[in-house]
């Protein structure tokens, strides 16, 4: 899962946009993915995201709720991800007020 969600990402990215997430719509060969103009991507380690999710790995199905509780711990508005894995690190994205 969490290639789909860096994929989505990547081609956000090459947009202009920060990031985005999705499939929010598809059709055969086509996906529909929603790309965000404004976000913040955190990298952070999947041992501390785990602290807000013990179900937390590293694919969005299972870290998406902690990814959403870290992000409001900063003072954000929500998040998702993670989106991208390098090591034991994640990166999430948290979502601006």
């Amino acid at each position: 899962m969490i290639r789909r969600a860096t994929a989505i990402s990547r081609y956000c990215a090459s947009t202009g946009a920060v990031t985005g997430f999705g499939p929010i719509e598809d059709s055969g060969d086509s996906l529909t993915v929603t790309c965000l103009p404004s976000a913040r991507i955190v990298r952070i380690s999947l041992d501390e995201l785990r602290h807000f999710s013990s179900r937390c790995i590293a694919d969005p199905v299972g870290c998406g709720s902690a990814s959403w509780a870290y992000c409001q711990s900063l003072g954000h508005a929500g998040g998702c991800g993670p989106i991208e894995a390098a090591g034991t690190d994640v990166d999430v994205v948290c979502l601006e007020r």
